[in-house]
């Protein structure tokens, strides 16, 4: 499972990229959400990120 949170752009990225990211990753789900997670900046765009195992 892949949760995130991020700024508007990331949000439409991840939406238009959604099957690549989750085939890459081996997600079975990837949704927006409240993360306990670590932050990234991609790019200029703060994102948390959180990956659990399942």
């Amino acid at each position: 499972k892949i949760a995130y949170k991020g700024t508007e752009a990331i949000e439409k990225a991840v939406g238009e990229y959604k099957d690549i990211i989750m085939n890459e990753t081996l997600a079975d789900s990837l949704e927006v959400k409240e993360v306990q997670g670590e932050e990234f900046d991609l790019n200029g765009e703060i994102t948390k990120i959180g990956i659990e195992k399942v």
